[in-house]
């Protein structure tokens, strides 16, 4: 029998914060991005460090987005 086993490859965290109007009137955001996250921090540790680095942003924070990236693999169960 097989089952799925999942591997994390890595974090990102990704700040978009306001890069101005466009020509027709949308906002522009601008993406920074953070690698190499804790695999251990928990979702609060991680939204309280964007709002930390968004304190440093001269631009204003609009978004923060966090993934994971992870490999799915079938494996053979004993």
């Amino acid at each position: 029998m097989t089952s799925v086993e999942k591997t994390l490859l890595g974090r990102t965290l990704t700040i978009s914060v306001n890069n101005g109007v466009s020509a027709s009137g949308s906002t522009k955001l601008k993406n920074r991005s953070f690698s190499s996250i804790n695999p251990e921090a928990t979702d609060d540790d991680i939204y309280n460090t964007a709002k930390a680095l968004g304190g440093l942003m001269t631009d204003t924070v609009m978004k923060v987005i966090f993934s994971d990236k992870n490999l799915l693999q079938e494996v053979e169960e004993e």
